[in-house]
């Protein structure tokens, strides 16, 4: 299917270099891809929600699980900076 947007010029231009870069294989696929994207992100959100209903999870439940799953990957991040340090690597 075939359809006409207009979008800012700027965007426009990140589209261009996207494809310039070989990240999208044309204009079109671009914005295409960003498309599917949210549309699968808006099903991901919707299907998250759903089974947050079923389980009967809280706000504050689900705030206090987000926050313990950023303290997890800050603590892993320390633990493999300090690995990359002992083995001479450079550390992040």
């Amino acid at each position: 299917m075939k359809t006409a947007i207009s979008i800012p010029d700027e965007i426009y231009e990140q589209a261009v270099r996207a494809v310039e870069e070989g990240r999208a294989a044309s204009v079109s696929g671009y914005f295409a891809d960003l498309a599917r994207r949210d549309v699968e992100k808006t099903t991901l959100a919707e299907l998250t929600e759903q089974w947050r209903t079923e389980e009967g999870i809280s706000d504050e439940q689900w705030e206090q699980a987000g926050h313990d799953v950023e303290s997890a990957f800050q603590r892993a991040d320390a633990f493999f900076a300090a690995r990359r340090n002992e083995k001479g690597g450079r550390a992040a």
